[in-house]
């Protein structure tokens, strides 16, 4: 075992180590805000699902981005001024969303709701792509020396990156299945949580540690996996589309469950004395993050509190009345069943 490690050393040096591990945390801690609306739409995901969980990834990284990585660097012995990673989220989050949203009032002030989606949209259907295919260009024509240079290295950083995202994708999608969500929140969820917000990683890598870093490379390398990565994924979902045949009528795990989970998480982040008193907990964002491993804790507790006694209480009264009708039922309505009238006249 020592005469790998030493091995694996003259491949790999601990400081260039640290710098690719900077990368990969940087690419972690940026959750997808803009291509996750494509891998929806290849899988038919639910519209209004992906818009509320992108919503939530812009406000995980406006307020958490920047403490996660400081914290994840700073237990690395990376050490990175905050200057830079605020700088970043307002240049790459903030901008581009208070854009939007001072577009859309002012289009449907003029023209109307009817007007800016079904028209003033569908004028930029063909941005997304020709954005993803400048970024990447872009990308390559800084690191493109770096990458044919460093061939192993490409290797070595790119099989725990692949591996990351099919056991997150996996592990989402898996979840969706065993509460039962329909497939069209089930696809873009396991889509939102594989894939990253690259952009911000290079633009932050690059930002720290410069154009031709091991942490830009580290980043370079997740675009350059990503996107095929992603695709197989799509594919793979596609396939699975069958087995999912419940539903969510209500949207009561996209709507309550994330509010309830990001909301528990954020506690241990903006936790504050001013409300908790002056004995009480403050957040990481006040330098206890301990409070914040609490709070991840107990959610994860209360998940699988959770689903364990919804399972059992379901099995119940599934043995006892029933949970559903027959599908003779269910083919004639359950209006006319159960009420002897139709709420529809065709």
């Amino acid at each position: 075992m020592y005469e790998e490690n030493q091995k694996l050393k003259t491949w790999i040096t601990p400081d260039l180590a640290t710098e690719y591990l900077a990368g990969a945390v940087l690419l972690g801690a940026a959750p997808c805000t803009a291509m996750v609306f494509v891998w929806s739409t290849l899988t038919k995901g639910n519209p209004a699902y992906t818009v509320v969980q992108v919503a939530s990834n812009d406000i995980i990284i406006l307020f958490a981005f920047v403490p996660i990585v400081k914290f994840l660097l700073g237990v690395s012995n990376v050490s990175v001024p905050f200057q830079t990673l605020f700088m970043s989220v307002v240049l790459f989050v903030v901008i581009p969303l208070a854009a939007g949203i001072i577009t859309r009032l002012l289009v449907v002030r003029k023209k109307g709701t009817e007007y800016f989606e079904q028209t003033f949209l569908h004028k930029f259907d063909s941005a997304t792509t020709v954005g993803l295919l400048l970024t990447l260009i872009l990308i390559f024509m800084f690191q493109g020396e770096v990458v044919l240079d460093n061939p192993l290295h490409i290797i070595l950083i790119a099989v725990p990156l692949i591996i990351q995202t099919f056991f997150i994708f996996f592990l989402a999608f898996g979840v969706c299945r065993i509460i039962r969500l329909p497939y069209d929140i089930a696809a873009p969820a396991g889509m939102i949580g594989a894939s990253n917000f690259f952009e911000l990683a290079v633009a932050v890598a690059v930002a720290l540690f410069g154009t031709s870093s091991p942490a830009a490379l580290a980043t370079t390398v997740g675009v350059l996996t990503e996107v095929p990565v992603m695709l197989t994924l799509v594919k793979i979902a596609n396939k699975l589309k069958e087995k999912f045949k419940y539903d969510d009528a209500l949207d009561a795990f996209g709507v309550h469950g994330m509010g309830g989970i990001l909301g528990s998480i954020l506690t241990g982040v903006f936790a504050t004395q001013y409300v908790t008193g002056a004995e009480g907990v403050q957040g990481a964002l006040y330098g206890d993050w301990h409070q914040l491993w609490v709070q991840v804790v107990a959610t994860v507790v209360s998940i699988i509190y959770s689903v364990v006694v919804t399972y059992i209480i379901f099995k119940v009264v599934d043995k006892s009345v029933g949970v559903r009708v027959d599908k003779r039922v269910e083919e004639e309505g359950l209006d006319i069943y159960e009420h002897g009238e139709s709420a529809y006249s065709n």
